[in-house]
């Protein structure tokens, strides 16, 4: 199910031998995931490290994660995730969003909703809103050529993401998904009322995370608190949320997690909590197959009110600080000025 360009990358991939071939992809595969989990441990607080050191190889080995649908799938999404989430940190600390660009450009001609991401540069950059959008419509472009150059592999391209929904229900765990899943179990139309739905809190979310850049770019939030809810709120803004795109930010999840319970958020504990009972149900070997993709939405929205909660306190609390400040400055009383006499005499009468 990807669109023709990959066909004769694939055919020029395949003339190398077959033990090349897969060690240059795996090689490549395992060194991306891996700059994807450091990109992530760049927002980790020095207070942070002791803790969630221990985080990273369960990130990467728990059980739930190893099946074929996602790490060991060997989906080209991991390489794409892991040059997109190292540019953001070059982005971040040097200014350069170009690489990111280039990235996602590449990366768009084989999977398109990664256009969302377009969304980290705008919000997380100095004056990065025009270059996005230029981004965005040029990666649209490089997609919809493809309708030009393979007219008939594009039709079968359609046809085939089509085929995907019917015989595979194949929604992914996003919101929009997970309803129009339920209308076609039930049979009845699900494009029209997904979209809507999709359109109505995709809005939502991108306009509360429009605020909250604004509070970033005034200095009341954090860089490393402000990218990994940054991150998860991307990725909910992609229409069809597939298993490797919710485990790409499956680290950026569990800070978020960290540092709600590290707050004593009782919503924090209440979620951290239930990510435990789910986590231990699917080690018992239980596993609710019909509703992974609600639960997982279920969770995705969950750290993603956590996330929002932290950065309101965050940014309340430096502005709390701010005014405490200011107010202190105000009511500091100024010197007065009293003219002497350095030859004044001494109480004593004498000079």
């Amino acid at each position: 199910v990807y669109p023709p360009l990959t066909p004769p990358l694939l055919r020029a991939f395949n003339l190398l031998p077959v033990w090349l071939a897969a060690f240059l992809y795996w090689t490549t595969y395992i060194a991306s995931y891996a700059t994807l989990l450091w990109a992530v441990t760049q927002c980790f607080r020095p207070q942070e490290k002791a803790v969630m050191k221990y985080f990273v190889p369960l990130v990467m080995f728990f059980p739930s994660l190893m099946p074929d649908e996602a790490i060991l799938s060997g989906n080209v999404a991991y390489i794409f995730y892991g040059l997109l989430f190292a540019s953001t940190i070059l982005g971040w600390k040097r200014g350069v969003w170009r690489w990111f660009y280039l990235a996602l450009l590449v990366a768009s001609c084989f999977k398109a909703p990664f256009l969302t991401l377009l969304a980290i540069p705008a919000l997380l950059g100095e004056r990065q809103w025009l270059k996005a959008t230029g981004v965005g419509a040029a990666g649209l472009a490089l997609f919809a050529s493809q309708s030009w150059f393979w007219p008939v592999q594009f039709h079968e391209y359609l046809v085939s993401v089509g085929l995907q929904f019917q015989f595979n229900s194949d929604f992914g765990q996003s919101i929009a998904g997970n309803v129009g899943r339920l209308l076609f179990s039930h049979g009845m139309p699900y494009t029209t009322v997904s979209t809507l739905v999709f359109l109505a809190y995709g809005g939502a979310l991108f306009a509360v995370l429009c605020y909250f850049s604004k509070l970033y770019h005034e200095g009341l939030i954090s860089t490393e608190s402000w990218i990994p809810v940054l991150l998860v709120g991307t990725i909910l803004l992609n229409p069809r949320i597939m298993p490797y795109d919710v485990l790409a930010i499956s680290l950026p999840m569990v800070l978020i997690l960290f540092r709600s319970v590290a707050s004593r958020s009782k919503a924090g504990i209440a979620v951290s909590c239930s990510v435990l009972l789910l986590i231990l149900i699917d080690l018992s070997g239980i596993n609710f197959y019909l509703w992974d993709d609600v639960r997982n939405m279920c969770v995705l929205v969950a750290v993603m009110g956590l996330g929002l909660q932290y950065l309101a306190r965050e940014a309340r609390r430096n502005i709390a600080e701010g005014s405490f400040v200011l107010s202190e400055e105000v009511a500091l009383p100024e010197p007065s000025l009293v003219g002497t006499d350095a030859y004044d005499s001494d109480s004593d009468g004498t000079s």
